[in-house]
């Protein structure tokens, strides 16, 4: 009890120096990986010791996912830098006429889309620059943009299949069941923000959007085809239907947009555009891939048979046996995935749920959906993520005005989505 304890402790004081930017998490997961080793009693050398089992074999623990996000990367920039993207934003509020309610419905779903296949800061620059000036020009307040859209990017964000890797890697379970939930994540959602457009849309007061597309159309993507626009389906088609690894669909992905956006170009500035967009979607995934080797290693460190004997008689106290008390549990608890918290899924949380499923407390199945519920908070709310602090800036808020409106929608879906947890999989 005495060691978990510590572990606890150590967790803490790790969570209090990222809240504060001490630390960045990209060093502090590694760092915490090795303390809890160190006071679960793991030797430092040998087979079974910390520079082995954490350091060494943690840190290429999600390897499966760093590849992921290294293609996933490539794909996002041929997206983007064809101008697909921007055409499928422009083309929704084209769609929605003179309607605002039509208008941001659509721009919201053209989001959605963007993200199933392109996410991060990235993403965000090419969605934001389009649709946040298009929703504010409605008359829809610069907070309620915002949050419109970081709704919009978590429907996306769910069904992206490049994180469907990740929760796998973190989580332990199949692919298949994770993309099962992952949909009924995404549904859920998407309720969630169809609910906040006609709320904030109700606000609005007559509103003349006939000028629209004149004062916003730019010759920039008019010549695209329409085609190019559904890249993002392409993924989602090839993993959901035919079952094709997830690397593979992306590959695909980025091949069929080229041959839609570069049709009639020469072989040289097809081959140049491939190598600036590979390299490109490299810098960007960089940051995430050293992040996923952080996260393998607190997985291996809390899933470790001596960091299991130790975390199990404190977590036998903590976490619920029951459905009504898991239910009560994370619904009550889920803001605990903000700041970079211990359910935050991209940080501590994969190394909590590492320890309670290695305890045995919780099925894998159970524990994935739970903290994968919790997620939405995180995906949605949380003001430390890079995309929001960009929406931020860009219209001109405090990322806590955006938290506080959009929180009690993402917990919302948050505390329906634990209810089905507890349905499907207790």
């Amino acid at each position: 009890m005495i060691r978990a304890i510590l572990i606890v402790l150590a967790m803490l004081i790790f969570i209090f120096l990222m809240m504060k930017k001490i630390l960045p998490t990209i060093v502090a997961l590694p760092l915490l990986a090795v303390t809890i080793g160190l006071l679960a009693g793991i030797p430092w050398s040998g087979e079974e010791g910390i520079l082995t089992t954490i350091i060494e074999n943690g840190f290429v623990r999600m390897q499966g996912s760093v590849m992921v996000v290294i293609i996933g990367g490539w794909m996002g920039e041929v997206f983007s830098q064809s101008g697909a993207a921007k055409k499928l934003i422009k083309s929704a509020a084209e769609l929605g006429g003179n309607n605002p309610l039509l208008i941001t419905l659509l721009l919201a779903a053209a989001s959605a889309l963007v993200f199933t296949s392109f996410g991060g800061l990235n993403g965000a620059i090419v969605v934001g620059t389009i649709s946040l000036p298009i929703m504010m020009s409605l008359g829809y307040s610069a907070v309620s943009a915002g949050s419109i859209m970081l709704l919009s990017i978590a429907i996306g964000i769910a069904i992206n299949v490049g994180n469907w890797q990740f929760y796998a890697d973190s989580t332990g379970v199949s692919t298949n069941i994770v993309q099962t939930y992952a949909f009924i994540c995404s549904a859920v959602t998407a309720v969630a923000a169809i609910a906040l457009i006609v709320l904030e849309t109700r606000k609005l007061k007559g509103v003349d959007v006939k000028q629209w597309a004149a004062e916003k159309r730019e010759e920039d993507g008019s010549d695209i085809s329409w085609l190019a626009c559904l890249t993002p389906l392409i993924p989602l088609l090839l993993v959901v239907v035919f079952k094709l690894p997830i690397r593979f669909a992306m590959t695909i992905a980025a091949i069929y947009n080229l041959l839609f956006c570069f049709k009639g170009r020469s072989f040289s500035e097809v081959v140049n555009f491939c190598s600036k967009t590979m390299m490109d979607g490299a810098v960007a995934g960089g940051k995430m891939a050293f992040l996923l080797g952080g996260i393998g290693m607190i997985i291996t460190a809390a899933m470790n048979g001596t960091t299991a004997a130790a975390m199990k008689p404190l977590l036998e106290v903590i976490i619920p046996s029951n459905k009504i008390g898991y239910i009560i549990f994370f619904i009550l608890l889920a803001p605990l995935a903000l700041y970079r918290g211990p359910f935050n899924l991209y940080g501590l949380g994969s190394g909590i749920l590492a320890m309670i499923v290695g305890a045995g407390l919780l099925s894998p199945n159970l524990a994935m959906s739970g903290l994968l519920a919790l997620e939405r908070v995180q995906a949605i709310s949380d003001p430390t993520n890079s995309f929001t602090v960009w929406i931020a800036n860009f219209v001109g808020v405090s990322v806590n005005d955006l938290m506080k409106k959009t929180l009690p929608f993402s917990w919302g879906v948050a505390a329906v989505l634990i209810i089905v947890s507890s349905i499907l999989y207790s």
